[in-house]
């Protein structure tokens, strides 16, 4: 089972490094909603003033929490980079960086499992690195990415057969069945493509696998309580196949996430009513 939950993490965060190297196009579905620039929401994500506390439900069962925190850098005249400068000295913006972290209890795994992740973009919202951490013991796995270096970090460390350290150039990640086998052999791999490809190899396992999304920026609406409030709407599919949705106060914050196999994000401001 630990082996199994490490390959989905390593796959997740692969789905990631492909959706930031291969940039996404905005999509014309005729949804409900006028729609806009998916830059608009996601600097509004970026400067919400508040973070966002999320409850983790997987088919209406209740597996944890998580938070969502988004910092601006600045460059105040001393040349000093900080996301609290007194207001006055602030010459001039320097990025942002994003925090995502959390922890789940799965079945079959006992003790809480924890996950960290911070990314940092500059003023285009072009990432520049990113790092994971996935932790249930005995197991730890960390993942970094840097784009100025292109190259791809893995370090597994078990406590009871030791650690492992691979580094990956972005090239590579064109061939994701190379790296897979290589890092978590060919029975994970048979689990991806029978989850993913309902049992057909042809297009996942193809030498080189690009993974698009076509992100969507709709104004939209929620009724929290018996109100309903005006938001955003982020969505697109991943791989074509898989549905992805979030819900975007006009602040900023993350109010829902709706992601494949029924797992579902909601802000904890939602949950009590």
């Amino acid at each position: 089972m630990i082996q199994r939950f490490v390959f989905v993490c390593l796959f997740v965060f692969w789905a990631t490094m492909n959706v930031l190297l291969w940039r996404a196009e905005f999509g014309n579905r005729p949804e409900g909603g006028t729609q806009l620039p998916a830059s608009i929401v996601w600097q509004k994500m970026l400067t919400a003033p508040d973070n966002s506390s999320l409850e983790i439900y997987h088919r209406g069962q209740r597996l944890g929490t998580c938070r969502w925190a988004a910092n601006v850098g600045e460059e105040s005249k001393t040349g000093v980079v900080s996301s609290e400068e007194p207001e006055g000295l602030v010459e001039r913006l320097t990025g942002y960086t994003v925090d995502f972290d959390g922890n789940v209890m799965i079945p079959d795994i006992r003790g809480n499992t924890r996950f960290f992740f911070r990314a940092s973009f500059d003023t285009n919202h072009l990432w520049k690195d990113m790092n994971f951490r996935f932790t249930s013991r005995p197991i730890t796995l960390v993942l970094g990415a840097s784009a100025a270096e292109r190259q791809l970090t893995f370090r597994l460390d078990d406590e009871e057969e030791g650690m492992m350290t691979r580094t990956f150039r972005f090239e590579d990640l064109r061939n994701p069945r190379k790296i897979l086998e290589e890092l978590a052999g060919p029975l994970p791999l048979g689990l991806m493509t029978l989850a993913l490809a309902g049992g057909g190899t042809n297009d996942l396992m193809a030498s080189t696998l690009a993974l698009g999304l076509d992100w969507e920026a709709r104004n939209d609406s929620l009724t929290i309580g018996r109100t309903p409030v005006r938001i955003y709407r982020l969505q697109a599919r991943l791989l074509d196949r898989f549905r992805v949705v979030v819900y975007v106060s006009r602040a900023g914050e993350v109010l829902r996430v709706e992601l494949p196999d029924d797992l579902v994000l909601i802000n904890y401001a939602l949950t009590t009513f």
